[in-house]
């Protein structure tokens, strides 16, 4: 074991209190909102949940996809995010077929939320269903999705699960805050369209050359008196 670090296998690993968590929780949402800041933090905890799978079954040589999937909510009581029961697990490797359902107890995500931001109308428990996601994905072999039944975050009595092949990532599926967010950006990049196709109509009757440009200098449309030039 080298002098300042923590291994397990291969790998470093580290130690943040929940406090810290908490922290980088509202400045992504101070930073991005809601909606985005959860995506950023489902994310992380994907690639976290996928990254110790791969550990589990390539350092620590679990060739069992059941061990494998036993030994996850142990490393997350060993790593103080919360306790796990698992309940119904049903899997059948020839069709790919999977269902997992359980509870988080003591979630440090639903305490962080409710300490900075009180009682929130969607689940909270954003890194923890993306790192169950990362997880199981990786042990099973195909896309899950981990959501949230209930949560504490949200005033439920407690955190339950469900974890299930992922649908096709469509608006629909998306959480309801993020959904919203999606359609904002839509709606304000269609009404830009808009703009720029009025603005392009108007010159064209006045016969002014316009074009528009990005961030970058380039350009990207002209109108027909542009064209014409």
């Amino acid at each position: 074991r080298e002098k300042g670090r923590i291994m397990l296998g291969r790998e470093r690993m580290l130690l943040v209190s929940a406090e810290a968590m908490g922290a980088l929780r509202r400045e992504l949402h101070d930073s991005l909102g809601a909606a985005l800041a959860a995506e950023v933090l489902f994310r992380f905890g994907q690639r976290c949940g996928s990254e110790e799978a791969e550990r589990v079954m390539g350092d620590l040589g679990v060739e069992s996809r059941e061990e494998a999937l036993k030994l996850g909510p142990l490393l997350h009581a060993f790593e103080g995010v919360a306790h796990v029961r698992t309940g119904v697990v049903r899997s059948d490797p020839a069709d790919g077929a999977f269902y997992m359902e359980g509870t988080w107890e003591g979630s440090y995500e639903a305490d962080q939320h409710l300490r900075l931001f009180g009682p929130a109308r969607e689940p909270v428990c954003t890194t923890l269903t993306g790192y169950a996601t990362g997880y199981a994905s990786v042990v099973v072999g195909r896309d899950l999705l981990c959501r949230e039944k209930r949560c504490r975050g949200r005033g439920d009595a407690d955190c339950a699960w469900v974890i299930a092949p992922a649908p096709a990532p469509l608006p629909e599926h998306l959480p309801a805050e993020l959904r919203t967010a999606y359609q904002e950006l839509e709606a304000r990049i269609l009404g830009q369209e808009a703009l720029v196709r009025s603005m392009t109509e108007i010159s064209d009757a006045f016969g002014q050359v316009v074009y528009t440009v990005d961030e970058r200098g380039i350009v990207t449309s002209w109108n027909r008196a542009a064209a014409e030039a």
